[in-house]
């Protein structure tokens, strides 16, 4: 997509739509994902991950220090949430306080 296939009525200035997505699997280490929240709805588990609320098997876009990045919460475990992002499967700790 191109500037020349049209614009954003609402940013016209924007040039945001036409940048390349860059994958971020490179440069989002351990700090990225962080567990907010924990919480049982008619006993079904869900996460808040970075302002984000899951339950397993949600999929979902959250916002890093790289940007904005696609996760999928795969398995709410005992003090562990199981996320995959980029094809690679990751532990977040679950400790609140």
């Amino acid at each position: 997509m191109s500037a020349h296939d049209g614009r954003d009525p609402f940013f016209p200035e924007s040039t945001r739509p036409y940048e390349e997505n860059k994958p971020a699997n490179s440069t989002l280490d351990e700090n990225s994902f962080a567990v907010k929240g924990f919480s049982m709805e008619h006993g079904h588990a869900m996460v808040i991950i970075n302002n984000h609320t899951f339950a397993i098997g949600d999929e979902g876009d959250v916002l890093t220090t790289v940007g904005r990045v696609h996760l999928h919460l795969v398995d709410i475990r005992a003090n562990v949430a199981v996320i995959e992002v980029n094809g690679s499967r990751r532990e977040l700790p679950i400790a609140l306080k």
